[in-house]
């Protein structure tokens, strides 16, 4: 996996926000992951866990370069699995990986964990979506309960349209969260630019 960078998808979805990736989802680190995710192989979560405590690292470092009051924490805030996706796995893997990122993260400030967002219905799945139908099947799931202070970090595995992490935003800016990012694993080159 290479340097991280800021990703922006192309088309941009509405809300989206400043998101630091490690790698393409192509090649080995797409073998990874579709291994991780759907064959069960949680032996790699160590090395997605170490991936996304790198982005994590640099969203963090972002959070503080622009935040204009003092950054004493960063709450990292992962995108919930749905129920589906649990029943499937047998666990919430993502959680898993989440945990293990925050073990080995080496961030500039020190960092908490909210689970705060929940899904308020079940989406479809979202594989073999378009940009479009995903934003519509997304529109208005997610929902924050009790939001975190201070700058927030949503977290996610693998970035395709955005329309995940700007609903996301959306959800926290809706229950008051000022100042939102994110970090991700990997995320797909079709149609789009780093920033």
């Amino acid at each position: 996996m290479g340097p991280v960078a800021e990703h922006q998808p192309s088309p941009v979805p509405d809300g989206w926000i400043s998101t630091h990736v490690v790698a393409d989802y192509a090649g080995i680190t797409r073998t990874i992951l579709t291994a991780w995710k759907e064959r069960g192989r949680r032996d790699v979560s160590v090395y997605l866990a170490r991936a996304l405590a790198r982005a994590v690292h640099e969203a963090g470092v972002a959070a503080r370069t622009q935040s204009a009051s003092d950054v004493g924490c960063v709450t990292i805030v992962p995108i919930p699995a749905s129920c589906a996706a649990r029943r499937r796995r047998g666990e919430d893997a993502w959680a898993r990986v989440v945990r293990q990122a925050m073990q080995v993260a080496d961030p500039p400030v020190g960092l908490t964990l909210a689970r705060c967002l929940r899904l308020t219905r079940q989406p479809r799945d979202q594989a073999g979506l378009t940009a479009l139908e995903r934003k519509a099947n997304l529109a208005e799931a997610l929902a924050c309960d009790a939001p975190p202070e201070g700058p927030v970090i949503i977290v996610d595995d693998i970035v395709t349209t955005g329309a995940t992490l700007a609903e996301a935003a959306r959800a926290l800016r809706v229950a008051g969260v000022g100042e939102v990012r994110a970090a991700a694993i990997a995320a797909t080159s079709r149609g789009r630019r780093r920033g």
